[in-house]
């Protein structure tokens, strides 16, 4: 496969992305994700991207360099990924629970339809106004 330098740092923070979510999501990361962006960051002196890759003599991997990440838009997409995750999670948690206790008897399919409607309410509620207005019992 062949890229261009700028297809080459998207592919690496595309990788990072992906490698994030996997290890943020599961107790025991798929050392696929791992590799492959083990192989691709080993590449890195190729595309005249080793500036931004520090290799780590004691666990044998390379990372990305802090200045890097700090310097991109990965922890902006990180960010924005979480707020829309809880956002997106709490809007349908709330919109269940209000269909359950005014709707007791709908199910399946309806009831799927319902909380959409529902959700779609308080996530515009959560964008609008922040998660602020949530008060813990």
């Amino acid at each position: 496969m062949k890229l261009n330098e700028k297809q080459y740092e998207t592919l690496v923070k595309m990788l990072y992305l992906a490698n994030w979510v996997v290890e943020e999501s599961s107790e025991d990361p798929n050392n696929d994700y791992s590799a492959l962006e083990q192989h691709v960051l080993s590449m890195a002196k190729e595309y005249g991207f080793d500036k931004n890759v520090v290799f780590d003599e004691e666990s044998k991997l390379s990372y990305l360099s802090e200045e890097y990440e700090e310097s991109t838009d990965l922890f902006d997409i990180i960010d924005g990924y979480e707020s829309e995750l809880i956002n997106n999670t709490l809007a349908l948690h709330f919109a269940e629970e209000e269909v359950d206790e005014k709707f007791p008897s709908l199910e399946g399919e309806e009831f799927d339809e319902k909380a959409d409607e529902l959700s779609d309410k308080y996530y515009e509620k959560f964008q609008k106004e922040g998660l602020g207005i949530l008060h813990l019992k």
